[in-house]
Order: C-alpha cells, then sequence, then structure tokens
C-alpha cells in the first residue's frame, strides 16, 4: 500500500479525520489573496501540519544519559517522543536565529549574514509558505524572520517585536517583547479548534520564543523578577575583525571561569526549558481536544542550540561550542503514527521543508538542498555556519557525539534526572529543606547582605504569574565564593556562592515558588562555614 493508499484508508476509518491544527498563527492570520476559493477538507494527501520551532533548545537539555527525554521534567516532550520519531542526532546548519530560522522556512543553507540579514539572495519563491498556499489556509507566528511575504501573510505584525527582542528592562517588568511574545503563542493556542466543514486544510506554523533568553521564567508559567544583571557570568570580550565585519561594537557574549555562575545559568536555562515543555503541553491539548491530533504531521525542532561550558562562548560556533550549537531536537509525527521510534540518521533541518513537501503531496517539481527526514543518508558530522566568524565550521560525527554525551553526563551530574534537581543548584546541596539553626554565631562586624527590593516579600501570592524566586542583592565585607545558604520561612530553600558582578560582591539564587507562603515571608541569608550554616548576614521581614 503505498502512501495516499494508506492515508485514504486512515481517512474512511476515522470518521473524525481532522484537516486542521493549531491556529497557532494568531499574529498573522495568514492564507493567501482576498477571495481564494475553499476546497474541499476532505483529501487524505493534504493532511493538517503543525511546524513548532523552538528557540535556542539543545538536544541535551531534554535528554536523560540514555539519550531519552526526561518524561518526569518533560512530560510533553515525552509524549511526543512516544508518538514519533526522535532524531537525537539531528543538527542545525547555523548557530543565529535570523540564519537557522529561514534555513528551516525556505530549506537554503545560509552562506552567513550580515546586520542581521543573510547575504545571499533569498529564493522567496521556494518556502514553506508558497509550498503550502493556496491549497493549505497558513496561519503563522513569524516573530523574528520576515519570510512569509505580504501577498501571503498580509496582516504580519513580526517585524515590531524585533527592535527589543533580548533587551528587555530590569526590575519589575518581565520584559515587554517577551511578555508580548508569550501572550501572543497563548492567545493562539487558545484558538485550536476542529475546522469548518468544507474548508481547506490548515497548516500551523509557530516560532516559539522558548527557551531562548531572558531567562524569566518556571516550568509553571510563573515569571520571576529580575533587579541586577540579567546573566551574571556573561561578558563581552573586545569585538574581533570579524564582529566588527557583521555590525558588533563587542564580542558576543563568553562564559567567565566560574562554575557556580554557568550551572546558574544552565538552570535558568532547564526552567525555561520546562516552561517550552508546558507550552507544548497546551498545544497537544488542544490538538487532542479537537480530534486533530492522530492524523496531524507534527514536526518539532529547535532553531540552535546553546552553549554552558565555562571560558566559551555562549552563542557561537567556534571551538567546544560547535557541539552545544549544533545539537538540536527534531520530532517527526507522521499523520496516524502512535507509537514512537528513535533514529540516529545524520539529519538536519534542512530536511524539514522536503519532508513536509513529501507528506503534503506538494511541490514535486521543487529541487531541495535537504531530503526528507525518512530517508537514508551517509553519517555526517555538524556543518555550521558560524554568525562571527562568517564562514563554515565543521566536525566529525564521532567527536560530535563523544563531545554531546560528554556533555549528558556532566548535565546529569550537576541536575540529576526529575523536576526536583531544577531548584538545586551550588555548594552544600544537602542543606536544601532544612530548618533554620535556632542558634547562629554573631554576624562579624563589617559584614552585611542587602536584598534587592525587600518590600516585593512583604505581600507574596505563590500563584501569581509574577512572582520574586530570584533572590538577589548585594554584600558587604565579603570576597567571591563564599558558601551561601538561602532560608525562606524557615526552612532552607537554596544554596549558592558569592560572587564579582557589576563592580560589587553579590548573590543570587532561585527558590521554588512553593517555598513561599500568602501574604508576608521571612527571608535569611546565611554564610555557611564548612558546610553548615555559620551566622546570618542579613535578612528580610521578621
Amino acid at each position: 500500500m503505498n502512501r495516499s493508499e494508506s492515508r485514504r484508508a486512515t481517512a474512511a476509518l476515522a470518521a473524525t479525520a481532522a484537516l486542521a491544527a493549531i491556529a497557532l498563527g494568531a499574529l498573522t492570520g495568514c492564507g493567501g489573496a482576498a477571495g481564494k476559493s475553499e476546497a474541499a477538507s476532505s483529501d487524505p494527501d493534504h493532511p493538517p501540519v503543525v511546524l513548532l520551532i523552538f528557540d535556542e533548545l539543545p538536544t541535551p537539555s531534554l535528554m536523560k544519559p540514555d539519550h531519552h527525554v526526561d518524561a518526569e521534567r518533560y512530560p510533553n516532550f515525552a509524549e511526543l517522543e512516544s508518538a514519533s520519531t526522535f532524531y537525537r542526532d539531528a543538527t542545525t546548519v547555523a548557530d543565529a536565529t535570523f540564519a537557522a530560522v529561514p534555513a528551516i522556512f525556505g530549506g537554503w543553507r545560509p552562506y552567513g549574514h550580515y546586520q542581521g540579514k543573510p547575504d545571499r539572495e533569498i529564493d522567496m519563491k521556494h518556502t514553506i509558505f508558497t509550498l503550502l498556499d493556496p491549497t493549505y489556509k497558513l496561519n503563522v507566528f513569524e516573530p523574528i524572520s520576515s519570510i512569509c511575504t505580504h501577498e501571503i501573510c498580509p496582516t504580519s505584525t513580526h517585524q515590531n517585536l524585533i527592535a527589543a527582542r533580548g533587551k528587555e528592562p530590569a526590575g519589575e517588568s518581565t520584559g515587554r517583547t517577551q511578555k508580548v511574545l508569550i501572550a501572543r503563542t497563548e492567545r493562539a493556542i487558545n484558538e485550536i479548534k476542529a475546522p469548518a466543514d468544507g474548508s481547506r486544510p490548515v497548516a500551523h506554523i509557530l516560532h516559539i520564543e522558548m527557551p531562548h533568553p531572558p531567562w524569566r521564567y518556571l516550568p509553571t508559567g510563573q515569571a520571576y523578577r529580575i533587579f541586577e544583571n540579567d546573566k551574571p557570568g556573561l561578558v563581552n570580550p573586545p569585538p574581533t575583525a570579524n564582529d566588527l565585519l557583521v555590525g558588533r561594537t563587542k564580542g558576543p557574549p563568553n562564559w567567565i571561569d566560574d562554575q557556580y555562575l554557568v550551572d546558574q545559568g544552565t538552570q535558568r536555562h532547564l526552567l525555561q526549558a520546562a516552561n517550552a515543555d508546558r507550552i507544548l503541553g497546551e498545544v497537544i491539548d488542544r490538538l487532542k481536544s479537537a480530534g486533530l491530533w492522530d492524523e496531524a504531521l507534527v514536526i518539532a525542532t529547535s532553531d540552535h542550540g546553546a552553549n554552558f561550558l565555562t571560558n566559551e562562548l555562549r552563542r557561537e560556533a567556534r571551538g567546544k561550542s560547535l557541539t552545544q550549537l549544533a545539537g538540536v531536537p527534531i520530532f517527526l509525527k507522521l499523520p496516524g503514527q502512535t507509537t514512537g521510534k528513535v533514529s540516529t540518521s545524520s539529519v538536519t533541518t534542512l530536511d524539514i521543508l522536503p519532508t513536509i513537501a513529501q507528506q503534503t503531496q506538494l511541490g514535486e517539481d521543487w529541487k531541495f538542498t535537504g531530503i526528507p527526514l525518512d530517508q537514508a543518508r551517509p553519517t555526517s558530522g555538524p556543518n555550521v555556519r558560524a554568525s562571527g566568524a562568517r564562514k563554515q565550521i565543521r566536525e566529525s560525527h564521532d567527536q560530535f557525539i563523544a563531545e554531546r554525551d560528554a556533555w549528558l553526563q556532566a548535565l546529569a551530574e550537576r541536575f540529576p534526572a526529575g523536576k526536583d534537581s531544577l531548584y538545586r543548584s551550588g555548594p552544600n546541596q544537602e542543606l536544601i529543606g532544612d530548618q533554620l539553626p535556632s542558634t547562629l554565631a554573631p554576624t562579624p562586624s563589617g559584614q552585611r547582605a542587602y536584598f534587592s527590593y525587600p518590600p516585593t516579600y512583604a505581600n507574596v501570592d505563590p500563584a501569581a504569574k509574577l512572582i520574586s524566586a530570584y533572590v538577589s542583592g548585594r554584600l558587604e565585607g565579603f570576597a567571591a565564593k563564599q558558601d551561601l545558604a538561602l532560608a525562606v520561612n524557615g526552612k532552607i530553600a537554596a544554596v549558592g556562592r558569592s560572587y564579582s558582578d557589576l563592580n560589587a560582591i553579590r548573590f543570587s539564587m532561585i527558590v521554588p515558588p512553593t517555598s513561599f507562603r500568602k501574604g508576608a515571608n521571612t527571608l535569611a541569608l546565611l554564610a555557611v562555614v564548612n558546610g553548615k550554616p555559620a551566622y546570618q548576614l542579613g535578612g528580610v521581614g521578621r
């Protein structure tokens, strides 16, 4: 039985055969020029199409050392894995969104970019949008790139979101741009519903800006306040000649030689990845409620990864950063697929567009750089366009897998599988959960802690959308690398270490929202000596 026959048989057996998926394009509301006729929606050769592109989600962030998704930490990615093919060795072709997302939408291998724009002419006649339109009604959420043309997506406002991206102010706000992105994503998901009879099939193409920084979201979807540096531990070195060529006035962010701060950055990334999982769960739930899940073609991936190694660039494919930037997950759920499998094929994000063409019976005369994901290919390593170096960076498959698995093991040691470890970072983790000691030594003269904006803890709602779970402040009379513990309402909720940042000695720790009680809360910062709380440095409340 060929693919078309199989689909028709499935459609005949399924009385509720669905030909639309999620309305994730609430931002753009696309679908071709006005006046185009609505085709019948019962053709099994044109299944519902769902393409979800997460942002800055490296594959190891989802996996346990056994190379499967951590089902406790990421239950919705695990559910997707159980009903799809998980390409765990997949790689991206670019280390920056402005090149990586167009590579997915257009199937082009980028040759670099200049001031945020690809430095080659884009074939705008051959993209995912021109492939599917007008056969499909398109719902598109494209907040960063500009590949869907005005003719196909006439109401797009994505360019209005670019200017402030990644520059959200500290303090009470969680960032205007990020809040808009989240709100529009959630609003779009709420529009998921069964298609009207006789309507065209719908393709839903969503670029989800998660878990991309700013890191300010918890697995619950709650945001936390930031009052100081958004990412302590990252510095910008002087620009190189190539940096100047691409319009940079300083070098790309580089992690310093402080494992504690890099681990805290990793922790915040993982917490935000769990929020991405929550969003995926909303998508799956809506698809199921609308009766669309079974027959939809669902592809979930990421545009690029991120690096969390000391003394390495966080977001540029140079040196040891290449492996972490290159490895991205690809999940492919075919129409009617109900069981999962894992593939170690050397696929890339360039293979997504030809897969969609294959499954929708469109673009038969198109020429693609990639090939459908399910087709055999030689084993190969990453081939990534480095945005700063302005050249292709490659490594062997064996090196890529060895370095990826080494990082996966290190990640599991720092943040063991499961949810609880997401709130356990820093030295002396065995103290977490202990009661605040009833007797402590006197605070040495000249040593003191100042909490950032103490009034925020005077009237806390643990279930609020915005919560002060990121507890930070400044220390006096201390050097860097002093072990610390933070007690909330008489119980140690987090541990950490002092560090130098913004010309001061500072502290910051993340506590779970369950540490707080409704109303007034008490906080106490303790110096830890020889693995035990020794004396109090400062506090909030009585």
